[in-house]
């Protein structure tokens, strides 16, 4: 996926965006998985990445905590344009940086633990262990 949003694949989601927010009334009021529900159920980007980038750009309106609107007026495709740029570089930021942390390599052991070995451990940690014939 490229960092860089199209004209084209903006004026698509804009398209798109719109044609759901037509169908709401602005002053139709959605808790935050009521909204997401309904972008999801459209096709749009609604994952939690993109759900708490929207009211920074204005493309959905935060009235007050978990409590969401669709805007009165039509969302401009440069809009989406830079906030699904700006998602994908910050997405694209954040892989590049836990693929590159090392991850521990797990030793495993070379010899197998004996019966006797892990007995002795758990009485060392106070288990009662008991010998049933």
């Amino acid at each position: 996926m490229s960092r860089f949003v199209s004209v084209e694949e903006a004026q698509k989601l804009s398209a798109l965006f719109n044609s759901v927010r037509l169908q709401w009334s602005s002053s139709h009021e959605f808790s935050a998985s009521e909204i997401q529900d309904v972008l999801k159920n459209a096709q749009f980007p609604s994952n939690r990445l993109y759900m708490l980038e929207y009211p920074k750009f204005g493309i959905i309106i935060r009235k007050s905590r978990g409590i969401y609107c669709f805007p009165k007026d039509p969302i401009h495709f440069t809009v989406f344009q830079k906030c699904f740029s700006m998602i994908r570089k910050e997405a694209s930021v954040k892989y590049s940086e836990n693929k590159s942390k090392e991850i521990p390599q797990t030793t495993q052991p070379t010899e197998t633990l004996k019966v006797e070995d892990c007995i002795a451990f758990l009485k060392e940690k106070g288990y009662l262990i008991l010998k049933i014939c």
